[in-house]
């Protein structure tokens, strides 16, 4: 009956927080994030998702950066139009 009353409970993951350096590559986050692990204040598998997570990001932004480079690029060499002579 009670399984019914009461939905089980989900785990749910702590709050983190890291001093990140301004303007930090990915690489210093991975690294302030591997530290924070080896300190003990970051658990090994939240750290495994926020190392993951900047992984995407940097695909994220890696696609970003070619799409604009593409267009940059189509655009240089697409035929200029000309005004027509008479």
């Amino acid at each position: 009956v009670m399984d019914r009353l009461l939905p089980p409970l989900k785990a749910t993951a702590q709050t983190v927080h890291l001093d990140l350096p301004a303007a930090a590559s990915p690489l210093d986050l991975a690294r302030v994030i591997l530290a924070a692990t080896a300190s003990g204040t970051l658990s090994p598998d939240i750290a495994g998702q926020l190392v993951t997570a900047v992984g995407t990001f940097c695909r994220i932004e890696e696609t970003e950066e070619l799409r604009h480079r593409l267009t940059a690029l189509e655009k240089a060499i697409s035929p200029k139009t000309t005004p027509k002579s008479k």
